[in-house]
């Protein structure tokens, strides 16, 4: 069983709880929130998969390089000193 969202609100709460020690808001989680409101990505429950983010029902293997592309943006923008708490 898998604990996966694709409730916008809910999967930004998933990526706050697994980077608890950065800024992680609708600023730089937008393009993965909007992927993940059209059911293209899931976000995983932290607690129970290490925060997985993963296909989701409209999810096609030709969007496979644009996705890499914006979950690499977002993680850097995390990692720019001014975004870690």
């Amino acid at each position: 069983m898998i604990f996966a969202t694709c409730d916008r609100y809910k999967a930004l709460q998933f990526l706050k709880d697994l980077y608890p020690s950065c800024e992680v808001n609708e600023d730089n989680t937008k393009e993965i929130l909007d992927l993940v409101e059209k059911d293209i990505l899931r976000v995983c429950d932290p607690k129970y998969h290490r925060g997985s983010i993963i296909g989701a029902t409209n999810f096609k293997p030709v969007m496979q390089s644009d996705i890499q592309e914006i979950i690499e943006r977002f993680n850097e923008s995390l990692f720019k000193k001014e975004n870690i708490l």
